[in-house]
């Protein structure tokens, strides 16, 4: 499921467009004004799980999430954070299990490079942190397993409007970050265990790496502004791989329905 290749030839494309673009990105710009945004958004989720812990079994199901997104932007640059959490369930290998995710945060903050009426162009750069839970109650007994992930590298948005509709693209890869998971199957009986000793479970074994360990890749489109009241859709993909023993590969598709809650639609 590694999908590098693909991630390689979107930068690519990027940079030969900055390299072609025939306008003079630094004198662009001073035509919008700041606005910043506050937004609640639900996302139903189909994700693809395959875990070298869990037998080689590979787990599909839905997921449901719940997140909030806050974005400030000007001519000068943007700041973008966001935190989410999401509950589904997956199934695979003749059994059933429980898939839980906190993402408590995801900060982004760039500048502009093209910024007019009909196309802007930001680059910037992220730190996220996820935290995954498996819970297979009829695997063995029952294992709990977890991946964590706590990442950082670049982020490129690109806003234009086509034929009067407002789009807006994300792509996010990671370039360096620090990952968790179980030290094999041994100790993975976890039912006795209280919160806090899974918190530090998840929190343990962190190994830092970047593309020899772990990567993270976060693709967006959003179409925005389909009500005066400010509310957009958007199609998300992102891939989390961990590539060091107890590989992992976990691929989600969303549908995030965003509802505006303060500030200003743009």
């Amino acid at each position: 499921m590694s999908i590098s290749r693909w991630t390689y030839g979107v930068i690519s494309l990027v940079l030969i467009f900055l390299l072609i673009y025939p306008g003079d990105i630094s004198a662009q710009g001073k035509r919008k004004r700041s606005y910043s945004s506050s937004s609640l958004y639900l996302e139903p989720q189909y994700f693809i799980l395959k875990d070298e812990y869990s037998f080689g079994h590979v787990f599909k199901g839905p997921n449901f999430s719940l997140g909030y997104n806050q974005l400030r932007q000007s001519i000068y640059g943007f700041s973008r954070y966001e935190a989410a959490f999401t509950v589904g369930a997956a199934f695979g290998g003749g059994t059933t299990g429980i898939n839980l995710q906190f993402k408590p945060l995801d900060l982004t903050g760039g500048w502009p490079l093209i910024d007019d009426n009909d196309l802007s162009l930001y680059l910037g750069a992220y730190v996220a942190m996820n935290y995954y839970l498996q819970i297979y109650p009829e695997l063995e007994s029952g294992h709990v397993f977890w991946f964590t992930f706590i990442d950082a590298g670049p982020r490129i948005i690109l806003e234009t409007n086509i034929k009067k509709q407002k789009l807006r693209f994300q792509f996010a890869n990671s370039i360096v970050g620090l990952a968790s998971r179980p030290d094999g199957l041994e100790d993975t009986y976890y039912h006795e265990l209280h919160a806090v000793d899974i918190i530090s479970n998840m929190h343990s074994n962190l190994k830092p790496g970047s593309f020899n360990l772990l990567n993270h890749t976060d693709f967006e489109i959003e179409w925005r502004n389909l009500s005066k009241k400010g509310s957009s859709i958007a199609y998300c993909l992102e891939y989390f791989g961990y590539y060091g023993e107890g590989r992992l590969d976990y691929l989600v598709n969303s549908i995030s329905i965003r509802l505006l809650i303060g500030g200003e639609a743009k």
